[in-house]
């Protein structure tokens, strides 16, 4: 449920959720509370503070025998300790922080010249799908990054970068002390070939098989990586269906009679 979704005439604030919280205390399993809309609910720890809903939702815990979910852009284990010792939250939903390049704010804080260029028609185009795009472009405007869209790198050489527009194929340079290549992320797997190469030991430790999955495998969004535990958790000890999908999809067709 939304913790304050204030939208004129139409919306209710806090005080009101409390109330209905108040009225129907024991009626559900759990009370899962978050914040008005997904912008503001799901924006990422960059650009919302940790444990930004705790105004809104301390003292809710007083009004119902029901367990609590909260969120809040949760990152440090200690934030999320006290929220549940204190008494203000049963339980915590948080996804993996963002991690972007630790040095960049450094970077820019020495005065270094400092130019994204990408053939995407947007800054971290991928991140509009996360409600990120716009507030990271902004970040990036605002500690002084020139932007250079729409435009694929063609060579890269001493004290200088060249590139082509995606469109025309128009060619362009400019000049550069460094590059950091911003490319497809690979899949840590090394666990899981240590115990595959230990597969002589498998049977005396009770392990039938070894499977790799989500991140390891191949790093993505989290909903991908949710998806994959998930469907490993419905397929263990079911036959190996390979690339076969995992479901029935259903096409519904309209017949003229």
């Amino acid at each position: 449920m939304s913790l304050d979704e204030t939208l004129g005439e139409l919306g209710f604030g806090n005080s009101e959720l409390r109330d209905l919280i108040e009225m129907h205390a024991e009626l559900p399993d759990l009370w899962d509370l978050a914040h008005g809309a997904w912008e503001d609910c799901s924006g990422p720890s960059r650009f919302k503070d940790e444990a930004a809903q705790q105004e809104l939702v301390a003292g809710i815990r007083q009004l119902t025998p029901r367990p609590v979910v909260g969120v809040g852009r949760f990152t440090s284990p200690d934030v999320m300790v006290r929220q549940v010792k204190s008494g203000t939250l049963d339980l915590i939903g948080c996804a993996r922080p963002s991690i972007a390049d630790p040095y960049l704010p450094r970077k820019i804080d020495e005065g270094r010249e400092v130019t994204l260029l990408t053939p995407a028609t947007y800054v971290s185009q991928w991140s509009d799908n996360t409600l990120e795009q716009a507030a990271i472009h902004a970040r990036l405007v605002e500690l002084g990054v020139d932007i250079v869209l729409n435009r694929a790198l063609s060579r890269i050489e001493q004290g200088r970068v060249s590139s082509e527009c995606v469109f025309s194929g128009q060619a362009g340079s400019m000049q550069a002390d460094a590059v950091v290549m911003v490319a497809s992320r690979v899949g840590n797997d090394a666990l899981w070939q240590a115990l595959g190469a230990r597969e002589n030991e498998w049977q005396g430790k009770g392990i039938k098989s070894i499977k790799l999955i989500g991140d390891a495998q191949s790093p993505a969004p989290i909903a991908w990586a949710t998806y994959a535990g998930h469907r490993y958790a419905r397929e263990l000890d079911n036959p190996d269906i390979g690339d076969a999908l995992p479901f029935r999809r259903e096409v519904a067709q309209l017949r003229d009679d």
